[in-house]
């Protein structure tokens, strides 16, 4: 066969593998972005979607480590931003529902009405309206024969500086990260978190007592909620701590309780979000 019309066949074998590659790239393009409008749909018909944040979700598209549900709510309330990078600093001028975590960060922060525990504690401090609504509390389960006991309130800068840097020589600092907040970062400094043990016991052996399931039941009636809770994790930042109690009213408490929410959830969507606790998503 002669140059030229190999040289033309040839010419028409690359114009055809063109066509393909062109076609098949625009095939897979195709496929994707149906994929992308098939799981913004889906989480469209969620409560609390939010169109403007359309490009993080679409950051957990190929995940295999959430559900739609989890990818949303993990977005909603800035968890997946990184911990202690990307932050917000804490507005303390929501008072007893200002939000401390990974994502927001409350510096050297020192409430100013700081009361005692007195004898519903083995030491320390909360801030005034909720060691009243604590000292309730034990006053309450002690009435139905429950022994609760307060032994870790509030925490300063420097007390949790302390902590902390104990706990990362003694475990790492990937694992302290998972139990303990680093200075500046831990609702314990805000005088409206504590630790409850059954009176004369460890905090770690709370779990699995009457006194654990009593506060599971009863705490919102008195304005605290279980602040870790047991497979939301990826929400606090924190491992499970059936010991560690928040302050935040009982209306607050009461609704977090009711609806299953994290405390994150509820500040984002009904304390600086424009959702209200009566809305429709919030009755779903």
């Amino acid at each position: 066969m002669h140059a030229r019309p190999l040289r033309r066949l040839s010419a028409l074998a690359l114009c055809a593998l063109m066509l393909f590659t062109m076609n098949t790239a625009a095939l897979a393009a195709d496929a994707a972005q149906r994929r992308r409008e098939a799981f913004l749909e889906q989480l469209s018909d969620l409560p609390h979607y939010r169109a403007e944040l359309d490009e993080r979700y679409l950051c957990y598209l190929d995940s295999e480590d959430y559900t739609a549900e989890q990818v949303l709510r993990l977005v909603n309330v800035n968890a997946d931003r990184s911990a202690y990078g990307e932050h917000e600093e804490t507005d303390v001028s929501k008072g007893v529902l200002m939000l401390v975590n990974k994502q927001n960060f409350l510096g050297r922060y020192k409430p100013k009405d700081l009361v005692s525990l007195g004898a519903c504690g083995s030491w320390g401090s909360m801030a005034r309206e909720a060691r009243d609504a604590f000292v309730s509390l034990v006053q309450g389960a002690s009435a139905e024969g429950y022994r609760i006991w307060g032994v870790s309130p509030y925490r300063s800068y420097d007390l949790q500086e302390y902590l902390y840097e104990s706990y990362v020589s003694a475990h790492g600092q990937d694992e302290a990260d998972t139990y303990s907040a680093r200075p500046g970062w831990s609702e314990h400094q805000t005088g409206l978190a504590v630790d409850v043990a059954v009176r004369g016991e460890s905090y770690g052996d709370f779990e699995g007592t009457s006194e654990c399931e009593w506060m599971k039941a009863h705490a919102h009636e008195y304005g605290f909620i279980l602040r870790y809770g047991e497979g939301v994790e990826y929400l606090t930042g924190y491992m499970y701590e059936p010991w560690h109690y928040r302050y935040v009213g009982v209306e607050a408490a009461t609704y977090i309780y009711e609806n299953d929410l994290t405390f994150e959830e509820y500040y984002y969507y009904y304390v600086v979000g424009d959702e209200s606790p009566e809305s429709p998503a919030a009755a779903e």
